[in-house]
């Protein structure tokens, strides 16, 4: 995963899921509620190998991916930052 801030100073997490589909996970800008973002970014869903058709918008993660993902929402839900 590569730290990143967004323009506006968010913390920004991109990664590739198992398709090599670009994601990212950001803390939101709600004033109002601690969220974040977390999916596929949409210019990279991925096309079915043999229709060519998406494949949808959700990801595929591994287990190391998972691991490394646990701990950023883990950190989240504790402390309401990534």
């Amino acid at each position: 995963m590569k730290k990143k801030k967004t323009n506006r100073g968010f913390v920004l997490y991109e990664f590739k899921d198992f398709y090599g589909s670009n994601c990212s996970l950001q803390k939101s800008s709600s004033a109002e509620y601690d969220q974040i973002w977390l999916g596929l970014d949409t210019d990279t869903i991925p096309l079915h190998h043999v229709t060519g058709q998406p494949l949808g918008v959700r990801m595929l993660i591994d287990r190391k991916l998972a691991a490394k993902l646990a701990l950023k929402l883990a950190a989240f839900s504790e402390t309401g930052k990534i």
